[in-house]
C-alpha cells in the first residue's frame, strides 16, 4: 500500500508508545476483545498477541481479528514468537524472546519495515538486543509473574531501570515488564520507566479501560 509523506511510519509510531498491552487468552473474567477494546480506549497504543495453546486456524482468527481492532484505535499489533504468522496477517511487529529465532533470521523473513522486539532480562541481553538493532526491547521482570508459565529472573524497577534508559539513550524503546498492575505500575514509572507493557495488570481488573487510563496517567507524571 502506498502511503503519503505525512503518514507515520512503524518506528515513528513505535517511538511516541508508551503503553503496551500483552494480550494473553483466559486472563481476566471478560472475554480477551471486550477487555483489549476497553484498555485501547484507555490509552494502550500497542497490543502484543501472546497465545501458544491451541490450534493455527483459531490463532489466525484472533490475530486478525485484534489486528483490525488495534488498526480501528489507531495502536501497534505485534505477535508473539510467530514470525510465519505475523507475515501472514501483515502485522506490524514481531516480539521474541531469548529462546526464540534471532533478530537476524527474522528481519530476513520479515523485510526491513516490520518491528522486531526482544525480551532481555539483563545488561548482557540488553546489549545484544541492541547489537542485534531490534526495535524496541522489553526489560523485566519488574515483579514476580506467573502469567508466562515458566521462570522469569526479577529484578525490581529501581534495578532495571538504568537498562531502560541505557536502551533509550541508544534510540531504541524500552518497555518495563512483569507483574506490573496499577499501583506497581506507579512505582514502575516514579522508577524512571517511560514505557510499561502488562499483561494481567490490565486484562485481568474489573475494568481494563480504567485501568489503562490510570497507568498512562501515571506514565505522564515525571519521574
Amino acid at each position: 500500500m502506498n502511503r503519503s509523506p505525512s503518514t507515520p511510519t512503524l518506528r515513528t509510531r513505535l517511538a511516541d508508545a508508551r503503553l503496551c498491552l500483552i494480550a494473553t487468552p483466559g486472563i481476566g473474567a471478560r472475554p480477551l476483545l471486550d477487555a483489549v477494546e476497553g484498555a485501547l480506549r484507555g490509552g494502550v497504543d500497542m497490543v502484543q498477541l501472546r497465545e501458544k495453546r491451541g490450534d493455527d486456524a483459531a490463532l489466525l482468527d484472533l490475530a486478525r481479528t485484534l489486528r483490525d481492532l488495534c488498526r480501528r484505535h489507531g495502536a501497534l499489533f505485534v505477535v508473539n514468537d510467530r514470525i510465519d504468522l505475523a507475515r501472514t496477517i501483515e502485522a506490524d511487529g514481531v516480539h521474541l524472546g531469548q529462546e526464540d529465532a534471532p533478530v537476524a533470521a527474522a528481519r530476513e523473513h520479515l523485510g526491513p519495515s516490520v518491528l522486531l522486539g526482544v525480551s532481555t532480562h539483563d545488561a548482557v541481553e540488553l546489549r545484544g538486543a541492541l547489537d542485534d538493532a531490534a526495535d524496541y526491547v522489553g526489560v523485566g521482570s519488574l515483579f514476580p509473574t506467573a502469567t508466562k508459565g515458566r521462570f522469569v529472573p526479577v529484578g525490581s524497577p529501581e534495578l532495571l531501570a538504568p537498562l531502560a534508559l541505557d536502551a533509550e539513550e541508544a534510540g531504541v524503546p524500552a518497555f518495563g515488564i512483569g507483574g506490573l498492575d496499577v499501583a506497581r505500575a506507579e512505582a514502575a514509572a516514579a522508577a524512571g520507566f517511560r514505557r510499561l507493557a502488562l499483561c494481567s495488570g490490565i486484562l485481568g481488573a474489573a475494568d481494563p479501560e480504567a485501568a489503562a487510563r490510570a497507568i498512562r496517567s501515571a506514565l505522564n507524571r515525571p519521574a
